[in-house]
């Protein structure tokens, strides 16, 4: 069981979700968060719960499910700061769909997209979550000067759902 959880992180974050449900991708992500945990992987088991909560969300999960899941993750994983950022930009995001464009901090006690450090911004990873998350935003609230800005790629405005 020890090499469990990291063959599922890996083999389902860069293959199986291409040809997986993607419902059976966070059941598999769970069980590696489980085998992660039973064999002392923190490191791995936290990645698989990021990756099963963000499956979750993409499967079309009801919004207050994976808020919740998320929530319990964020308070779960302060010591852990790697995994914070994206927690944080999928809570906000949810909190922009139910609540409206400046609802992002809205959650006392949990940190904001505001809070996440420039050098964690910086990563090509995030920078293009980041980015996605903000066309989005842009779009449904008919913000379209924002979505040139973001095409762009070379300007970060935070007036697209972020903490003000």
């Amino acid at each position: 069981m020890q090499g469990q959880s990291i063959v599922i992180c890996v083999v389902y974050d860069t293959v199986c979700w291409a040809f997986e449900p993607l419902q059976s991708i966070v059941e598999s992500h769970l069980i590696g968060h489980k085998a992660g945990q039973q064999s002392g992987d923190v490191i791995v088991a936290l990645k698989n719960l990021s990756l099963a909560i963000t499956a979750s969300y993409f499967v079309g999960q009801s919004l207050d499910k994976v808020l919740q899941s998320i929530r319990e993750f964020m308070f779960k994983i302060r010591n852990h700061k790697i995994f914070l950022a994206h927690a944080m930009l999928i809570h906000s995001q949810i909190m922009v769909f139910r609540d409206g464009p400046d609802a992002a901090c809205l959650d006392k006690g949990l940190p904001s997209e505001n809070d996440i450090p420039a050098d964690v911004r910086s990563g090509p990873s995030f920078s293009s979550w980041e980015k996605v998350h903000h066309l989005t935003r842009a779009f449904q609230f008919r913000q379209m000067f924002d979505v040139t800005l973001h095409i762009g790629g070379t300007v970060y405005l935070k007036t697209t759902g972020v903490c003000k």
